[in-house]
Parts: C-alpha cells; sequence; structure tokens
C-alpha cells in the first residue's frame, strides 16, 4: 500500500469471543452496524497494514462480534485484540447533503461579513448537536485561541469541501 493513501480509523478490535476466531468489535460509525459495510478492512499487524475481510458478523449481548477470514481459532483472534480497523478514503460512499468530519477539519470558518473565526480543529458530538471547534486566527480582534460553534441548520449558511470554506451566521464575539 502506498504511503500517500489515507486511511480512516473506524473501529476497534476487542476481546476474543468463542474458540473459533471469532472476536468483539467496538464500531466508530454512527450506526454501529455501518462498520460491516465497508468491503475492505485494514489492520496494523506487527507494523504491516493487513487487509482482513468480514466473514460474519453479529450482535451478541450489545455487542458486535465478527469472524475474520484470517482468523480460525481462539490463539490467533488474541493476536487481534486492541486493533484499530481503518478504511481507505476511496471506499467511503459519496454522500449528497451530508459531510465526513474528515472533511470538515482543516476548513477555514467565517461569517457573514467574512471575519475569519478560525479553521476547524475537530467535531464534537454533544448529543444534542455538533459542535465545530475552531482555532482562532493569530490576528483575532477579540483576543480569542478557540471557539466552538454549533453545527447546526439555523447557523450554517454554507460548506463547500471543496475550497475549503464554512460560512456561519456567527457573532465573533462569542
Amino acid at each position: 500500500m502506498a504511503k500517500k493513501e489515507k486511511l480512516l480509523t473506524v473501529g476497534k478490535l476487542g476481546s476474543t469471543y468463542g474458540y473459533k476466531g471469532w472476536i468483539r468489535v467496538n464500531s466508530y460509525t454512527e450506526q454501529a452496524t455501518n462498520i460491516f459495510n465497508y468491503p475492505n478492512w485494514l489492520v496494523n499487524l506487527n507494523g504491516n497494514m493487513t487487509p482482513v475481510t468480514v466473514e460474519d458478523w453479529k450482535v451478541h449481548a450489545n455487542h458486535l462480534v465478527c469472524k475474520l477470514d484470517c482468523l480460525h481459532t481462539l490463539e490467533e483472534a488474541k493476536a487481534f485484540n486492541n486493533l484499530y480497523v481503518y478504511v481507505k478514503n476511496e471506499d467511503l460512499p459519496e454522500l449528497e447533503g451530508e459531510y465526513y468530519w474528515k472533511d470538515l477539519i482543516g476548513c477555514k470558518v467565517v461569517n457573514q461579513e467574512e471575519y475569519e473565526l478560525g479553521t476547524v480543529k475537530q467535531i464534537l458530538e454533544t448529543g444534542a448537536n455538533d459542535v465545530l471547534e475552531l482555532t482562532a486566527p493569530l490576528n483575532d480582534q477579540y483576543g480569542r485561541k478557540d471557539r466552538l460553534v454549533p453545527f447546526v441548520d439555523q447557523y450554517l449558511v454554507k460548506v463547500d469541501i471543496q475550497n475549503k470554506l464554512i460560512v456561519v451566521d456567527w457573532d465573533p464575539e462569542f
């Protein structure tokens, strides 16, 4: 695999389940079972990005468990404990009218008066709504280092992923 390929972490493998090579999965996808929609997983096994395929999966006692093609015994499955599950960005489905969080990171955020509020550092999931955590520009006239802006329709004017720009209806004093 070329080093330039970007990978997205979609989950983490947990402890073994049974003795026939099944393993628990902690999914990072919005709907937990969506992790199984990705056909090609990669795991970092001993410093090598190793492709694996899910042969079968199920929900057991409120946990996800799966059978990977390369695991046949309890001992083999133990070697995969605590490994992260990655997918290639190119394997992600195209979205319409929605955005992957990874695409919002690094976007410049301005208000309607074109005042630069900052750059998206990360997105926080608060339960009520998502919140953009911004690193304010060095020349911020309000002396802010960071800003939090709710990522909701009420304040969202435009998202231009192509140009890495988000326009919001937000007062720079907040």
